[in-house]
């Protein structure tokens, strides 16, 4: 396997980057990444396979576009799913370690996060809908970190 990696410098700019815009005004939240690319010889159905048996309760994707190639993952946030005309959808913000001995501790700064990701949703859906139910705020175990 062969991986290429965002380089440490780059990340941490990038870190700065938004933690100035955030200070200065311009962003309430922002999520930022680093990039990893991997060749791998394993057959990519045989992986998603492995992801999908693996994280039960993931949205598990296997998506190809020639301009950027083969994307392949697993992820505990639900997009949007429709079921008759019900629209359902997830905020999911807020990272902690497992702890096995109890429930996670999260802050004023975590719950604040959570609560931007939810009203950008529900303002994102309001002009298409007039009945919107935000449920209460749970923590769910999405996978190992």
């Amino acid at each position: 396997m062969v991986a290429k990696t965002t380089p440490p410098f780059s990340h941490i700019q990038l870190v700065n980057k938004g933690i100035d815009a955030i200070e200065n005004g311009e962003l309430a939240k922002v999520v930022l990444s680093r990039s990893e690319e991997y060749q791998v010889s394993e057959n990519p159905i045989q992986i998603f396979k492995r992801l999908f048996n693996t994280y039960k309760n993931a949205m598990v994707y296997c998506w190809y576009h020639p301009q950027v190639g083969l994307w392949l993952g697993a992820t505990p946030e639900l997009l949007f799913k429709v079921e008759g005309q019900q629209l359902t959808t997830i905020s999911l913000a807020g990272t902690q370690p497992y702890n096995a001995n109890g429930t996670p501790n999260w802050t004023k700064k975590e719950l604040k996060e959570q609560q931007i990701v939810t009203d950008f949703l529900a303002n994102q859906i309001s002009p298409y809908t007039t009945n919107t139910k935000i449920s209460e705020v749970e923590t769910i175990r999405a996978g190992n970190l």
